[in-house]
């Protein structure tokens, strides 16, 4: 039961991470290699790869041409690095999903470091390339992070079902897929919080933020 308990806490941890993906379309050309040296079985393989996603605790990589066969668990050892447009970024990690594609390996790593190595490089990607994503927390509250694009939304459209209140405090730009998905959210009780500035400016010209002052307010009628 402990372990059980254990496992689902870390889950959701993980869930409330902010976890950018990494569109193909957006990627400057040679703007972001990743390495991985894999020692397994007392061999090491040296593979690259691109990477697909990324959070400040950990990101996930496609890695191009044949790899070994790995098992889930601490005796394979994994070091890990990035180049980008801030330089090098390195360290250790440990597996937290895998799959094998062909002969492609999709590797989901946690990184293993006291210290928030890939924040920078996060912080630079979102800037710079108008990243978003999704957190959601254990109360059903879901936080947009970033610009809430068509990448984005379809994240949120996934938790849609689950989600009781979406926070836009931390949201910097939205375009028509957000803007729909947010109607949708609205057309089905979700209330909004943290909605200022220019996506504030942008939900009042779609008719959302009345509806949802209206929401609000027959939310907290109803609270006990």
């Amino acid at each position: 039961m402990y372990k059980t308990q254990e496992a689902e806490t870390r889950a959701m941890e993980r869930r409330q991470q902010a976890r950018y993906r990494i569109p193909g379309t957006s990627v400057p050309p040679d703007s972001l290699k990743v390495g991985i040296s894999v020692v397994h079985n007392a061999r090491r393989h040296d593979l690259a790869g691109v990477l697909l996603d990324i959070s400040e605790s950990g990101f996930c990589t496609r890695l191009l041409g044949e790899a070994p066969k790995l098992p889930l668990h601490d005796e394979v050892e994994i070091a890990w690095e990035i180049h980008s447009p801030l330089g090098l970024a390195s360290g250790q990690a440990s597996i937290r999903r895998r799959h094998y594609h062909g002969d492609d390996l999709l590797l989901g790593l946690h990184v293993d470091s006291g210290t928030p190595v890939l924040k920078p490089l996060v912080d630079h990607l979102r800037s710079h390339w108008n990243l978003g994503c999704i957190s959601l927390d254990q109360h059903g509250q879901a936080q947009v992070h970033g610009r809430l694009h068509f990448d984005t939304a379809r994240q949120l459209v996934h938790l849609t079902r689950r989600v009781k209140k979406i926070d836009l405090s931390r949201c910097n730009g939205i375009d028509g897929a957000g803007i729909g998905v947010i109607d949708l959210a609205v057309s089905r009780g979700v209330a909004l919080t943290g909605c200022s500035g220019d996506v504030r400016a942008l939900l009042t010209v779609a008719g959302i933020c009345g509806r949802c002052d209206k929401l609000n307010r027959e939310l907290a009628t109803a609270a006990p």
